[in-house]
């Protein structure tokens, strides 16, 4: 009976250990380090996922302000295939703020469309096999979601601005939080010879790119970094995603679940870090 209040309250700390991201000084360089644990009958299509959020994220150059000291902005990504049991148990116990839960199956089935989609500042996804993962920035827009951003049609400072912020014409290469339907530049629509907002007059999501604002929008510079030098982007979560899209604490089954890697203290083959 003790060792279980003592689980119980080790489980109720950990809660607000997660996050989407670890963010630390090193040198002049800024570490944005994550690891994303796939799981799902689908996981195999994680590597070239994590690979795509790497490069894209590690495309623009610019230099990060943070006090008086100019940094390079590096993203750290590496990736593993976990089993579900792993992903349930390892979760509910995980204290790293670098974890990111990610459940991939043909359709996302928590959401009514069945797309990609990612809690905004968490650490848990429910990706679609059928958005081409790895290959379309929809992996890449989802994590950014994971790390806080949001669409730009959803910040306040664009609610006055043509169609509440879709209208992103003039401003050239479209960044990666642009959503579908937005208005852009013919050359980054589906047709570049449509009728902007018409049938292939909206992005190609496929376009999209980080840009550095995107880095800038993250607002790394106004984290809180502790005496080592670190932070974390992201908020507290300890949610996995069943197959059918569900989220509900299953009770002693997840408990087992997490006692169980507890004492193997393994989860998979070691982690794959992405080439930059």
């Amino acid at each position: 009976m003790r060792f279980l209040l003592f689980f119980f309250l080790f489980l109720l700390l950990s809660e607000n250990l997660f996050a989407s991201a670890k963010v630390c000084k090193k040198g002049d360089t800024l570490e944005v380090k994550a690891e994303l644990r796939f799981y799902g009958s689908k996981a195999n299509l994680g590597a070239a996922c994590a690979q795509e959020i790497s490069s894209m994220f590690n495309r623009p150059d610019g230099k990060l302000k943070i006090g008086e000291k100019e940094y390079n902005v590096k993203f750290n990504i590496s990736y593993r295939t976990v089993t579900e049991e792993q992903a349930f148990g390892s979760s509910t116990i995980n204290f790293s703020a670098e974890n990111n839960y990610i459940r991939i199956e043909d359709k996302a089935y928590n959401e009514k469309d069945g797309r990609s989609n990612n809690q905004i500042s968490q650490n848990c996804g429910f990706y679609s096999g059928a958005d081409g993962l790895g290959t379309s920035t929809t992996c890449v827009h989802e994590f950014a979601h994971g790390l806080g951003l949001i669409h730009y049609n959803d910040r306040r400072e664009n609610k006055s601005k043509s169609m509440g912020g879709m209208d992103l014409r003039g401003t050239g290469q479209p960044g990666i939080m642009a959503a579908r339907g937005f208005i852009v530049d013919p050359e980054f629509q589906y047709n570049p010879n449509a009728k902007a907002g018409q049938p292939g007059g909206t992005i190609n999501p496929n376009l999209r790119k980080v840009n550095w604002q995107d880095i800038l929008d993250l607002k790394m510079d106004q984290l809180t970094y502790d005496s080592a030098g670190c932070s974390q982007l992201g908020r507290a979560t300890q949610t996995t995603y069943q197959g059918d899209g569900s989220t509900e604490w299953q009770g002693w089954s997840t408990t087992i679940e997490a006692m169980k890697y507890l004492l193997s203290g393994k989860l998979g083959s070691p982690p794959v870090t992405c080439h930059q």
